[in-house]
């Protein structure tokens, strides 16, 4: 049996006087001279939760603080540290924090010293054994198998299946040395990251209960190891013990929509600025509703090789109610058009042969040097997908109206609130829980900017919540507004 050292105890480590020690030292990060941690950061590094759950503004100094608490931990031998994000750009902002100051600065990560470290490996290892490195959850496969002391999971509002890949892939490599997670992020609404929040406070109240004599069931000792944190922009001002001035951030909430300044000053949940698709509640809209056998099934299709395909499958009932009950979104990229194909085939034959429509990109048509196409390649499976050359804005507005879709009177006028102005309106657009990646992209997809810096339509292009939100807008415009078969808009 391998043994470790002594279960990690973040609260007991003298982080504060590490990070102190370097400010004296005239130590830098890759960017800046290392500074004292403010009070805000030090009420995260003193609390004794094993979990901990923080929502800060910007230039709060999550990364750094970070960095801190990764390198106070490696200084003990044979420990182990993981960086985790939802891609290596997001994870690179902390490691590369780490690499500069184990390499340039204290000089241990150097074969010299008897350590090492490779940028693109993204590896750090020390001499006294211990190891950081950094991960992707882009790369599910790499996220399993080791046993770690601490996961600083980095920009985790917006990591899709975040609380299934901890949960699944990232919680058992902290079984076999007790060890401890950070999770740190700006909100983006209230998705997996808001519910991680909700249960550190929680945590934290069961806490205070144990310590004023409750006694707690076995289950609430478990929850007891988590707490959370929110500080704004402002935790990190001169008059709060921070390092920037106030009137920086005042400037910040006045050049800035005032949604815009809620969500990354504030590191408020409800407010979601840059959101592609506001009209989107996972209250109303995320259902158990599942496949219902005398409707038919549609498809949109997203390809895609360097990053993770996507299969939507959907029915719309007679009143024009649209119900997406799975999807197939393997995280891992590198699925080909015919691994798509076979999956929907298997599918079709749970559903009985009911698949109508497939609809997919339209560029699947361009055939590539060999000759053959996206949609050629469907034909050898006899599946043949429909679909026209579709501006972005066009899809977009389909799925914002059917989360939205206005209350009409019997003579088809729309129905207004009694401000005369805002329409009532109720979702026609419905999404079983199960479709995890499609409900991620609708919550946290960003608007793209023009030059100038303004919000247009559409969202950006991330990798990430394009292939689901793609694939819906094929399948709903083609039903909707290309195929015909949606000719005329129902009497509410």
């Amino acid at each position: 049996m391998v043994e470790y050292g002594e279960p990690l105890k973040l609260h007991e480590l003298n982080i504060e006087g590490l990070v102190e020690q370097f400010y004296k030292q005239g130590k830098r990060t890759d960017t800046s001279k290392i500074q004292p941690l403010h009070p805000a950061q030090l009420e995260i590094v003193h609390d004794p939760g094993r979990f901990k759950v923080v929502a800060c503004g910007r230039r709060f100094g999550k990364s750094l603080l970070c960095a801190f608490i990764a390198s106070t931990v490696v200084m003990q031998p044979g420990r182990k540290v993981w960086i985790v994000s939802a891609t290596y750009k997001l994870t690179d902002k902390v490691f590369n924090s780490l690499y500069h100051l184990f390499v340039n600065e204290l000089k241990l990560a150097i074969p010299s010293k008897g350590g090492r470290a490779n940028r693109v490996e993204r590896l750090i290892q020390l001499p006294n054994g211990s190891t950081i490195e950094g991960k992707s959850c882009e790369r599910r496969d790499q996220l399993v198998g080791d046993a770690i002391d601490l996961l600083i999971f980095d920009e985790y509002a917006l990591v899709p299946n975040g609380k299934d890949i901890f949960d699944q892939e990232l919680r058992p490599t902290l079984m076999d040395r007790e060890g401890s997670a950070v999770f740190i992020s700006t909100p983006r609404g209230r998705n997996h990251f808001y519910s991680a929040y909700l249960r550190g406070q929680e945590g934290m109240r069961l806490r205070e209960e144990r310590a004023n004599g409750v006694v707690l069931t076995k289950e609430q000792v478990e929850e007891s190891s988590w707490s959370s944190f929110r500080f704004d922009s402002y935790a990190n001002t001169t008059v709060n013990g921070g390092y920037l001035k106030k009137s920086e951030v005042d400037s910040m909430m006045l050049t800035m929509p005032g949604i815009m300044f809620r969500q990354e000053c504030l590191a408020d949940f409800t407010a979601i600025a840059d959101t592609a698709f506001p009209e989107f509640e996972s209250k109303e809209q995320v259902t158990d509703w599942d496949f219902q056998p005398q409707l038919p099934v549609d498809v949109g299709m997203d390809f895609n090789y360097q990053t993770p395909c996507t299969t939507l499958y959907l029915q719309i009932d007679p009143n024009m109610n649209i119900l997406v009950f799975d999807e197939y979104h393997p995280l891992e990229a590198h699925k080909s058009v015919h691994e798509q194909a076979q999956q929907m085939l298997h599918m079709d034959h749970q559903f009985k042969k009911a698949i109508r429509f497939v609809a997919a990109d339209k560029s699947g048509e361009q055939k590539a040097l060999d000759g053959r196409s996206a949609w050629l390649d469907l034909e050898d499976y006899d599946i043949f997908a429909v679909g026209k050359k579709q501006k972005i804005e066009t899809g977009c507005d389909l799925i914002r109206l059917w989360c939205k879709y206005p209350k009409t009177d019997e003579l088809g006028n729309v129905i207004f609130q009694p401000d005369g102005i805002t329409p009532v309106t109720y979702p026609k657009l419905f999404i079983h829980k199960r479709c995890k990646n499609l409900i991620f992209a609708l919550e946290t997809a960003r608007a793209p900017e023009n030059q100038q810096g303004m919000l247009k339509e559409g969202y950006q292009k991330d990798n990430i919540v394009d292939g689901p939100l793609d694939a819906l807008r094929y399948i709903l415009v083609y039903l909707l507004q290309d195929s015909g078969y949606v000719k005329t808009m129902p009497v509410v």
